[in-house]
């Protein structure tokens, strides 16, 4: 073991070994199982000094160099160096079962946390790579290093992007009994936008065929569920982070990363989309059909929500949750909501939550926190709601005088009555869009443009 020991890093420090040799490895592996201390020890010594060699720099590793050798800063030599090590590392801990708790140890994982933030690829791309190794072993291990995997989704190295992207999906996000699943699943979706273009292509089809085109008999779980807990985990954190306290994250505009991604899934007509992100016809067309089942579920849920035996608050929260989602579908491809018999479908059940009491949007107690926080989620809520509705207006032929009339009301109370003004300005946005289908609504907006402008003057 001292012979493979100074042969092996002597070999690493000249850069002459192209390949660790398998043969030493598995004796390493047979020695570690040895209980003598001398072996124990000098192993010991051994990895803490391959360790050493896949964090340090070559004016480190060469101590006996000319006085110069601090002036030559980072080169190919080093770069080559650690890489070589860290692979050294990966077979090494490929070759424990469990015993040794090499992937437990604060040593490796110290030494991971600075391989990822590298400043060379091939060292990052290595680390990433043993660390999926390990992901790969247990959920447990998966769990301790997720915040690293995490990490390396943004890298701007195109290896290490699509390695950590495969480990998140794969290893966190599908597991169902894994505990950060919906947090994998969000941290991948928020990501696409930014991502190198092989890698978006290939994370799109990932999301396409697990959401949309997964035939429902053979999902383990609800995918509609796994989908708005998705969108909601990054909706929640977007408002967690948002600069003014007073604003809504909603309505979502196209450059909102999930509308982003969805029009990315379903090849938007909004989307330029070439080259390998362009869908066949066939494919296009099913999973259009597959998109639009999925938005009618959506509305299903809503409406059973509404009728379920929850807490206000619990019944609140559920009903918002997947109008994000569904508002975050029609904002990137409004198709969706296109198609059945009925092209009122989305107005019909979505317009009695239009119906807004200014008083009772939210109680408010004393020691309690101020009006505005407490009838935020009914803001939000209203704000999903017009969206929606514009996007079913979007693609219809014709809108009933009956319909017409009953949302123009219902929208005239809302902007009169609404303390948000993005909820004013989205009702007004959707009674313009009604103008198109109804005289008696163009003539109350040219009446209220008239009394603003007088009322300006």
């Amino acid at each position: 073991l001292g012979h493979m020991n100074s042969s092996v890093s002597l070999a690493i420090h000249r850069e002459r070994a192209k390949n660790f040799d398998p043969v030493a490895l598995e004796k390493i592996c047979v020695y570690l199982s040895c209980t003598q201390t001398t072996v124990a020890s000098r192993f010991g010594n051994f990895f803490d000094r391959l360790l050493d060699l896949c964090m340090s720099d070559i004016q480190e590793i060469f101590t006996t160099k000319s006085d110069n050798a601090s002036s030559v800063g980072t080169t190919a030599s080093s770069v080559q160096v650690r890489s070589k090590a860290m692979k050294v590392l990966a077979d090494l801990c490929e070759l424990d079962d469990g015993s040794l708790g090499l992937a437990q140890d604060p040593k490796v994982r110290a030494c991971f946390d600075a391989c990822i933030q590298d400043t060379s690829v091939s060292v990052r791309e290595a680390a990433v790579d043993l660390i999926s190794r390990f992901s790969s072993r247990s959920q447990e291990l998966a769990m301790d290093y997720f915040d690293l995997i995490v990490h390396a989704c943004g890298d701007p190295g195109t290896s290490v992007q699509k390695q950590a992207v495969k480990t998140l999906w794969e290893t966190c996000a599908i597991p169902a009994t894994f505990g950060r699943r919906i947090e994998a699943a969000a941290s991948t979706a928020i990501r696409v936008s930014a991502m190198e273009d092989s890698v978006k292509v290939r994370t799109v089809k990932i999301l396409r065929n697990f959401w949309f085109l997964t035939p429902r008999s053979l999902a383990e779980e609800s995918l509609t569920e796994h989908f708005c807990e998705t969108v909601w985990t990054i909706f929640e954190e977007q408002k967690r982070s948002r600069v003014s306290k007073n604003g809504l994250i909603v309505p979502f505009t196209r450059d909102h990363p999930v509308v982003h991604m969805l029009e990315c899934i379903f090849n938007a007509s909004t989307l330029d989309c070439s080259g390998q992100m362009k869908m066949n016809a066939t494919e296009k067309a099913s999973t259009l059909k597959s998109g639009r089942a999925f938005c009618r579920q959506l509305v299903d849920s809503v409406l059973h929500a509404e009728a379920s035996a929850l807490s206000e608050e619990e019944k609140s929260e559920r009903i918002l949750k997947y109008m994000v989602s569904l508002h975050a579908l029609l904002v990137a491809e409004p198709k969706l909501c296109a198609g059945g018999n009925n092209q009122h479908y989305y107005i019909e059940c979505l317009m009695p939550h239009l119906l807004y009491n200014q008083c009772n949007a939210g109680e408010t107690h004393a020691d309690g926190p101020p009006a505005k926080d407490v009838k935020r989620p009914n803001a939000e809520k209203l704000t999903c709601v017009l969206s929606i509705i514009s996007s079913n207006i979007l693609v219809i032929d014709v809108l009933g005088e009956q319909v017409c009339s009953t949302l123009t009301q219902n929208l005239q109370k809302l902007i009169a009555s609404h303390d948000y003004l993005s909820v004013v300005a989205k009702a007004c946005e959707l009674l313009c869009r009604i103008c198109s289908f109804s005289s008696a609504t163009s003539e109350f907006i040219m009446k209220l443009t008239s009394s603003i402008l007088n009322a300006a003057a």
